[in-house]
């Protein structure tokens, strides 16, 4: 493939990507995307208790609690204890959330069938993979790199340089310990890498 079809492709991508930001797409909503999508899940498991709800949504306790506060103080769940538990609270629907549901659900087709309106189903089929492809190739790319963009000899497991000693321009003033060669050490180079413990970003 000449370069001139390889630069058609970022463009097409980064056209692509600038489309999407302005639209159409974008559905009509009346209700915040959060309380949507806990509805959504709500509907599909109707009774959850507040932890189970946590675990689907990948949410804090705390904030699931202010959340379904504020969905029940506008109608749309309700509390309940557990028969057997009674310091477990259950989520339901009410009918109102249960039209909410309804109306959501229609949105979303209509959207979706807007969205891609200019494919038939086979170019349908065909974008779908040649972008699953695309997006696998960069996730794959990017791994190689490393989280550091580095590759030089040094080369890890995770694409970083963890070679004692390894030298490169991302590595920190001093540069020594127990990271992994990244930069992204604590201030004295030692092994406090926040690739390496994703929760100290919090």
């Amino acid at each position: 493939m000449d370069k001139d079809i390889r630069k058609n492709v970022l463009e097409s991508a980064f056209g692509l990507a600038r489309a999407l930001r302005r639209g159409p797409g974008h559905m009509e909503r009346s209700l915040p995307p959060a309380v949507e999508r806990t509805l959504m899940v709500i509907s599909e498991n109707d009774g959850l208790s507040s932890g189970e709800l946590c675990e689907l949504l990948d949410m804090r306790p705390s904030s699931i609690s202010e959340l379904s506060d504020r969905m029940a103080a506008r109608g749309l769940v309700e509390k309940r204890a557990d028969e057997s538990d009674k310091r477990i609270n259950r989520i339901f629907l009410t009918e109102l959330g249960k039209a909410q549901v309804s109306r959501i659900a229609e949105v979303r087709t209509e959207a979706l069938n807007s969205f891609s309106a200019c494919f038939t189903d086979e170019e349908a089929e065909k974008f779908c993979e040649l972008a699953g492809k695309l997006a696998a190739h960069l996730s794959d790319t990017a791994e190689g790199e490393g989280c550091c963009g580095h590759r030089g000899p040094h080369k890890g497991p995770h694409g970083c340089c963890h070679a004692e000693g390894a030298e490169h321009p991302h590595r920190g003033m001093h540069g020594s310990g127990e990271g992994h060669g990244c930069g992204h050490h604590g201030p004295h180079g030692h092994g406090h890498c926040l690739h390496r413990h994703p929760m100290h970003r919090f």
